[in-house]
């Protein structure tokens, strides 16, 4: 009988402070935000990660701001970005994130995909809302 109060009593404790992150805002809510697609990251679930970014904005938005470390990856000329990009993959192999604008933006998801193609053996995802969405979790 002892057994059973405390696992209920844990359960309980567990329960209360699930409620108390997710309206105090320490988790964010499950059924906030967009569903993620297969390839996607979310700008919280990145941070704190050690990754190579890759920016696929125009240089002149990656020449303002762009994110800590970032290369600029140019979609006109993806094959010389391709070269630069490999090298600092091979040299450090770690997952690649690659960004554009915002959501709107189709550039870096079609670049990911492109990339999975270059680089099989590299894990490489696509920043969900893109810049715009980085700029909003910090």
């Amino acid at each position: 009988m002892s057994l059973l109060r405390e696992f209920f009593l844990l359960g309980i404790l567990v329960l209360a402070g699930a409620i108390v992150s997710l309206f105090l805002g320490w988790a964010s809510h499950p059924w906030h935000g967009l569903p993620i697609k297969p390839g996607e990251i979310r700008a919280e679930d990145v941070r704190g990660l050690d990754v190579l970014w890759l920016d696929a904005r125009p240089e002149s938005a990656y020449a303002k701001a762009h994110i800590k470390s970032a290369l600029w990856f140019n979609p006109e000329d993806p094959e010389a970005a391709l070269l630069l990009a490999a090298d600092a993959w091979l040299t450090d192999p770690k997952p690649i994130v690659i960004y554009c604008a915002s959501e709107s933006c189709a550039t870096s998801g079609e670049l990911a995909e492109w990339l999975r193609i270059q680089l099989p053996d590299a894990e490489i995802y696509n920043l969900q809302g893109g810049w715009a969405a980085w700029q909003k979790s910090e």
